[in-house]
């Protein structure tokens, strides 16, 4: 295996690790849509479970930052390579077509979820400046640490108590 071989197959597993983490974005995005969703549907909950809401939202901010920050980096040590590889790459097309084929393929999936990942911000935005079927725009108070202590109590109290039932 020649430099050219191994570079394209970097490529290729930095794409596939691009998709994995792009992916995760996508399920956190989707789920910040659903707490606004609940969010909007203020009139049901108290200000205690708002204040939950925005404290779970700014948790999977934080996180998705984090994985935002992992496709950039990968990007960049994508871009490097790919620079390197250079004329080569052309040359060199036909006697590596299935590895480029495949790097076609990987590059399609993450356009694909980029778009997916743009649109469900969009909705969530959409969401968050019109409130959702309330109309009003959200304004969700920050939790204070006791009541989220107090619901992790509860949820593993529960989760203990049904494990004991089983």
């Amino acid at each position: 295996m020649d430099n050219f071989e191994t570079s394209l197959k970097l490529l290729l597993d930095i794409l596939l690790k691009k998709k994995e983490t792009l992916t995760q974005i996508f399920n956190i995005t989707e789920n910040q849509g659903t707490a606004l969703a609940a969010a909007a549907d203020g009139h049901k909950a108290d200000s205690e479970e708002l204040a939950a809401i925005k404290f779970l939202f700014d948790g999977m901010n934080d996180e998705k930052q984090v994985l935002i920050d992992k496709v950039i980096n990968g990007d960049n040590v994508f871009q490097d390579i790919f620079s390197r590889l250079g004329a080569e790459f052309e040359e060199r097309a036909e006697e590596q077509a299935e590895l480029i084929r495949l790097l076609q393929s990987g590059i399609k999936d993450v356009m694909d979820l980029d778009v997916k990942i743009r649109l469900q911000e969009r909705q969530n935005q959409m969401f968050i400046s019109k409130g959702g079927s309330s109309g009003g725009k959200l304004n969700i108070p920050k939790a204070t640490k006791s009541y989220m202590l107090d619901k992790y109590k509860n949820w593993a109290g529960m989760n203990k108590s049904n494990k004991e039932r089983k």
